[in-house]
């Protein structure tokens, strides 16, 4: 049976790659440590000087974990050619089953069981994004099971994906785990319900703005108001330019059924309720 596409629900304590450099296809960046209770949002497009995790003790996120998003069409990221009639064959239910329903997020990293159902070694990816979204993931990382036995995997955040986690401590996200010649997985899915997991995270202290708009650090205010004003007018995704460094940075935005999310630039973030980009408040 040829692999099908399908969507994954996600519960996540779980923008968009966050930072400049970071690859399209949602390449984990270092985590910058969270600042202290007097700090301020540093200008948007600087640094703070506490980003001090090391790139090389994440989980990496090789070619197919950077360039896959969900398929459209005959579309498969994994499979030869990117072509569903290309996929090789899974057993019934997937060549991969995600066994882990919980898990905690520390220093941008959390861990799932995974099982692999198929003949030979299961290699490929794992994304979270926001549910019901398709741009910018929130976790992307490589995965690699041994064929018939279970393993623990670690995954870690996107930049974008940090943020969006610690906002509220908990959050609810879409999966899509991608396999090398079998594309996207169904995880056991029969009814294309998405299983479910559940992530914790401690929650990372925000700058409100006014208006219900609040921003992580590196992120300025004059900034995220523009951002909200490109999401207000119909624009979930452009270049914004910054009222504090003069520049312009590609920003996208992800929304949940209460919350939007957008992340771009130089690691900036803001959040703000989907009802007052509703009112376009």
């Amino acid at each position: 049976m040829k692999s099908v596409m399908v969507g994954l629900a996600l519960a996540l304590a779980l923008a968009a790659c966050g930072s400049d450099g970071e690859p399209s296809g949602g390449a984990p960046a270092a985590t910058p440590a969270p600042p202290d209770e007097t700090s301020k949002p540093a200008p948007h497009g600087e640094t703070p000087p506490a980003a001090a995790e090391t790139v090389a003790e994440r989980p990496g996120c090789g070619e197919l974990c950077q360039n896959a998003g969900p398929p459209a069409g005959t579309d498969n990221p994994g499979c030869p050619g990117n072509d569903s009639d290309n996929c090789a064959p899974c057993p019934e239910g997937g060549c991969a089953a995600l066994l882990t329903e919980s898990a905690d997020v520390h220093d941008g990293i959390f861990t799932v069981r995974m099982r692999c159902n198929a003949d030979q070694r299961c290699v490929g990816a794992f994304h979270a994004y926001v549910p019901m979204t398709i741009s910018s993931p929130i976790a992307a990382s490589d995965v690699s099971v041994p064929a018939g036995r279970s393993a623990e995997v670690a995954i870690a955040l996107t930049s974008f994906g940090r943020h969006v986690v610690a906002v509220t401590g908990r959050f609810r996200g879409s999966v899509y785990v991608f396999l090398e010649g079998t594309g996207v997985d169904q995880l056991e899915s029969r009814d294309f319900t998405a299983p479910t997991l559940s992530l914790s995270s401690a929650r990372e202290r925000f700058v409100a703005c006014g208006g219900d708009i609040e921003v992580a650090a590196n992120t300025s205010c004059p900034f995220a108001r523009k951002v909200f004003a490109m999401y207000a007018s119909g624009r979930a995704a452009g270049r914004v330019r910054s009222p504090t460094t003069g520049r312009s940075y590609e920003m996208s935005c992800s929304s949940d059924a209460t919350a939007v999310y957008c992340g771009g630039g130089d690691d900036a973030f803001l959040t703000f309720p989907q009802r007052v980009a509703e009112l376009g408040e």
